[in-house]
């Protein structure tokens, strides 16, 4: 009779476990979700052009966090760094505003497309690795007239 009962635990607390584990994944969020919404810039060295200092000036999450999430909807500074690097080092003609709209969202999914990834023209970190950004001399904030990635 132990044997049973033990037999019939296993399978209640497996069951629990399978079930346990389809609750999990019904409720799983996108990893959009987890990323903060970038919310300023954040300085990036890019190493030295013409011997000086540089940097790129990277959409960011206080702190520095530069692992963050922007769509449609979005302003302010983050919004304006990605707008250059769409403007400077993909040729796109849209407003440098500070407003993050369809125009945009379609320069941005122009420049993914450029990159080879996923054109759904919103900001993540696939795309803050994948598009080139403007180098700036750190000593004048100056545009180095060149792009690179980070």
């Amino acid at each position: 009779m132990k044997r049973q009962t033990l037999r019939s635990v296993a399978g209640f607390v497996m069951g629990m476990g399978l079930l346990g584990g389809v609750g999990v994944v019904a409720t799983s969020t996108p990893a959009a979700a987890a990323t903060p919404n970038c919310n300023t810039t954040h300085q990036w060295a890019a190493g030295n052009y013409n011997n000086q200092r540089t940097h790129l000036k990277l959409p960011s999450y206080t702190g520095g966090l530069t692992t963050c999430y922007m769509g449609p909807g979005f302003s302010g500074s983050e919004v304006y760094a990605l707008q250059h690097a769409l403007v400077k080092c993909y040729k796109r003609d849209i407003a440098i505003d500070g407003q993050y709209g369809s125009q945009t969202k379609s320069a941005l999914a122009y420049a993914q497309r450029q990159e080879g990834i996923d054109d759904d023209g919103l900001y993540g970190w696939v795309t803050r690795k994948s598009i080139k950004w403007p180098r700036y001399y750190s000593s004048f904030h100056t545009w180095t007239k060149t792009c690179r990635r980070i």
